[in-house]
């Protein structure tokens, strides 16, 4: 049995900056989603090629890098129905 407990911004940041993150939330439409991301920098300058990837947004949004879609995609934070699962990869 898998217990989930409530995931704050924060632990999000930062398990996106550590490694590869799995997790699953509900997209602004209603339908559900399943990620594989990360903010790991040596991840994104991989993948952006040495280029800034600072990104902003709101504080209520996180956004991150999608491994899947190779792109920056994000999702509201701070209600706990939006954010399903969250489990470190990597």
């Amino acid at each position: 049995i898998k217990v989930m407990r409530k995931t704050t911004a924060e632990e999000i940041k930062d398990k996106l900056h550590k490694g590869v993150v799995e997790f699953t939330f509900i997209k602004s439409d209603g339908s559900i989603r399943i990620a594989k991301g990360t903010l790991h920098e040596k991840i994104l300058n991989e993948k952006l090629g040495g280029k800034s990837s600072t990104k902003t947004s709101s504080p209520k949004v996180q956004v991150f890098w999608d491994l899947e879609k190779d792109a920056f995609r994000s999702f509201t934070i701070g209600t706990e129905k939006n954010l399903i699962s969250f489990e470190e990869r990597i």
